[in-house]
């Protein structure tokens, strides 16, 4: 079973002011946010953990930005010569350059995971094993412009 975890960005200061903190109803809320005036509240973004974790091991939340390449580093492949023969192959480092780089934020809708990409909710149908986290939707919007 995944651990229920969250993290809090206040939006009007841009600051973390909560990582990996258990939700526990309105007192653990309460106990949170306790320097946070009640009109403040909505200044507020809670993100929860998705249970995953990317290539490095990082907790994957809820607003992550990762990136994915298509084909992986490491992924076999089969390349078809221009003589028309067949050469298995192992993806590089340097064979990322030329592959394709899909940049995604992560978004959990109605208690489902899915990935926002070009902003379309896509529902998750794989795992992020060979993903990596590069920022998140709060201090690097810039990255999935």
């Amino acid at each position: 079973m995944r651990e229920i975890k969250f993290r809090a960005w206040d939006k009007a200061k841009k600051e973390w002011i909560a990582k990996d903190f258990h939700l526990i109803g309105e007192i653990m809320m309460s106990g949170l946010l306790f320097d946070r005036s009640l009109e403040r509240l909505n200044d507020i973004e809670i993100q929860q953990y998705t249970g995953l974790k990317d290539k490095n091991g990082k907790e994957i939340y809820e607003g992550d930005i990762l990136v994915s390449y298509d084909p992986m580093e490491g992924e076999k492949i089969t390349i078809l010569e221009e003589d028309g023969t067949k050469k298995e192959s192992v993806v590089t480092k340097e064979d990322l350059k030329y592959s394709e780089r899909f940049v995604v934020s992560i978004e959990i809708r109605n208690g489902t995971l899915g990935i926002v990409e070009e902003g379309k909710w896509y529902q998750n149908e794989g795992s992020f094993e060979n993903s990596e986290i590069i920022g998140n939707i709060y201090e690097n919007m810039e990255l999935i412009k």
